[in-house]
């Protein structure tokens, strides 16, 4: 054991310390079955992850704050589509596509309803000149998002409501994703 006193010489506790490290190997070893069975699971386990960085799906959605305005579609019979305005960064704006899976989340009377659909089209909206001049390099752009709603829903809008847009982006593995993280 370890101890340093003030009054001990220096060889001594040097001597000591030495000893104390060439004793470290008999901590390295496996002796028993259930020891080998646990550096096993452990190495099944390290396997596995790694097998799954490079060659499992991780699911990548966008969720955007945004303003449900209005129905879009003039016909009854069609698929209802509904405009909404959204805050995006340029880059997340590059990677919403036309078709995408998206779920509008709005609260109607206290109650939140999610209602599937799939984004249509996204558009910027023109700001007027003086928006620009109070932050000239704002971080976001207002982008105009119209998404179709699949069957079976029935919200009709008096006014515009507050929103969540969770658009699916796409599956990609793990390790691209890391990949992808600005640093």
């Amino acid at each position: 054991m370890f101890h340093e006193s003030p009054f001990d010489p220096v060889e001594d506790v040097v001597a000591e310390a030495k000893e104390e490290r060439a004793q470290l190997h008999r901590l390295l070893t496996i002796s028993t079955p259930r020891e080998r069975m646990l550096v096993l699971l452990t190495a099944f386990v390290m396997l596995l992850f790694g097998a799954w960085l490079f060659f499992g799906d991780v699911t990548r959605n966008l969720t955007v704050k945004g303003v449900l305005m209005a129905s879009v579609s003039e016909q009854p019979m069609a698929d209802a589509s509904f405009r909404s305005v959204v805050w995006l960064n340029p880059n997340a704006a590059q990677e919403i596509k036309s078709g995408m899976s998206a779920i509008i989340e709005v609260k109607v009377d206290g109650i939140t309803r999610r209602l599937p659909g799939s984004v249509v089209t996204l558009a910027p909206i023109d700001l007027p000149d003086w928006f620009g001049a109070i932050d000239p390099k704002a971080p976001a752009t207002m982008r105009q998002m119209d998404i179709v709603l699949d069957k079976n829903h029935n919200l009709e809008l008096q006014e515009a409501l507050k929103c969540r847009i969770i658009v699916e982006l796409g599956e990609q593995s793990p390790i691209a994703l890391f990949a992808l993280r600005p640093t």
